[in-house]
């Protein structure tokens, strides 16, 4: 079955428990991103091209203008 000390400390039906909710866990279907995640991924993905076209120099006022203005 199991080993005997997890008898010592749970009981079959917590054990059970546990392991369905796993397995629940596991076969969930993935949600789809929200509106706010996709809009975060975005704004990541421009702050990193300026930071790389910048070699990393410009700071957080100007990256703030240049995401700002669309640059």
């Amino acid at each position: 079955m199991w080993p005997a000390f997890l008898n010592q400390v749970f009981t079959f039906s917590q054990l059970l428990q546990y392991f369905l909710h796993r397995l629940r866990l596991q076969w969930q279907p993935k949600r789809p991103l929200s509106a706010t995640k996709r809009e975060n991924i975005c704004l990541l993905a421009k702050i990193k091209a300026i930071h790389e076209d910048s070699l990393g120099v410009i700071g957080a006022p100007r990256m703030r203008e240049d995401v700002v203005d669309g640059g």
